[in-house]
């Protein structure tokens, strides 16, 4: 990733506010408490 993020809160009205690009082919997301919504990009057109 280019930045790594530990434990990063999004807020529902801001669902924007953190995102990143994976450098790698796996990528591990976790969710604490709540909902946990994921947006993959394989190929830009």
């Amino acid at each position: 990733m280019h930045w790594p993020l530990q434990q990063a809160e999004l807020e529902l009205l801001h669902p924007y506010a953190i995102s990143n690009e994976a450098a790698a082919e796996k990528i591990v997301c976790s969710c604490l408490s709540g909902y946990l919504g994921l947006y993959c990009l394989f190929q830009e057109a």
